[in-house]
């Protein structure tokens, strides 16, 4: 799993003083000495948060990232994976046998309730995409491909606009279901096709959230993701969204109530006090108490730190005072800084 600080594994668990522990935590973030071991765990935790994202929108292709990559480095190790597999099926599919799907799309758009003008028009558009690029009876992958992404495109622009417009965007919706049905029939390859499809899909909020992150080499928090999860839903009124459905909505959402919004302090803070000790260092010597307690209370040194393995204990007892020692402490460490 990905470790935690204590207040992070607190935060929403319903035990009791759970809420008054991950406030304090976020409070010591911004006071010299305490709060520097603190942020940096929360960007230990949210490096391995954007990895377990990451591993879990490449799963329908099984691709397994080195775990020794940055963000980045992981972003382009799955990118160039995912352009090789993709050229590699590309390479195998096919339509050998075209004169069926024409005649499926030509009744498809004389049935539709589309009049005479707006039926010439889809017309135009599944040849000058699709049809016209048969050649001597057949489809090739890239081809069919470049098809598959226009009529989505087009169908969910037209969809869009509502009215008669709505209605030509269905029937090019209809148009790309019967592709690929046919796609599927005639090719037993589809399946990887479809799964490199979903990776793809998968991957265009996590580029974007990177996109938004960019001062921070690619590592972005779970409220960044999300945007770019609601970006990325192309359904009317955002409905995938809004159900909850939409591809690593509930990872990033569970993260979010764990982790918050907020990007691991930039540092100000630090900067600051390493000036003040500069023009004072007599205040030195009383931050090494706060900064070294934080220290051992952030440290993990069997994956969890020793203070989330005791707050998140099943002992009624210990949960019980968990609240008060962690009061207790923080009045010692307010009443240092005060001296």
């Amino acid at each position: 799993g990905i470790p935690l600080t204590p207040g992070q594994s607190l935060r929403d668990s319903g035990t009791i003083g759970s809420d008054l522990i991950s406030a304090l935590e976020d409070l010591s973030t911004s006071y010299p000495g305490a709060g520097a071991p603190i942020q940096a765990k929360r960007l230990e935790t949210l490096i391995e948060t954007n990895k377990v994202i990451l591993d879990e929108a490449v799963t329908p292709l099984g691709i397994k990232i080195p775990k020794n990559l940055s963000n980045k480095e992981a972003y382009e190790y799955v990118d160039d994976v995912l352009n090789k597999k993709y050229e590699n099926v590309l390479n195998k599919l096919s339509l050998s046998d075209t004169s069926n799907l024409e005649t499926k799309l030509l009744d498809l758009v004389e049935e539709s309730v589309l009049d005479p003008t707006e039926q010439t028009r889809v017309l135009r558009i599944i040849d000058v995409n699709l049809t016209n690029k048969i050649k001597d009876g057949t489809l090739k992958g890239r081809d069919l491909k470049n098809a598959q992404t226009v009529l989505r495109q087009k169908a969910e622009s037209f969809e869009k606009k509502g009215g008669f417009e709505g209605e030509i965007g269905q029937v090019l919706r209809q148009t790309k279901k019967i592709l690929e049905d046919e796609i599927d029939l005639q090719n037993t390859n589809s399946v990887e096709l479809k799964k490199v499809n979903e990776v793809y899909r998968n991957i265009i909020p996590i580029n974007d959230a990177m996109q938004q992150a960019v001062i921070q080499e690619g590592v972005f928090t779970p409220a960044q993701l999300l945007r770019a999860i609601k970006k990325a839903d192309k359904t009317k009124r955002k409905t995938q969204v809004i159900k909850g459905e939409a591809p690593l909505q509930e990872t990033a959402t569970q993260a979010q109530k764990v982790l918050g919004s907020s990007y691991p302090e930039s540092g100000t803070a630090s900067r600051l006090l390493a000036q003040d000790v500069i023009l004072n260092p007599t205040r030195l010597a009383k931050l090494i108490g706060p900064s070294a307690a934080s220290e051992i209370l952030m440290s993990r040194p069997f994956g969890v730190s020793p203070i989330t393995g005791l707050l998140t204990t099943q002992a009624p007892t210990v949960k019980g005072t968990a609240p008060a020692l962690s009061a207790l402490a923080y009045k010692q460490y307010m009443e240092s800084q005060q001296e």
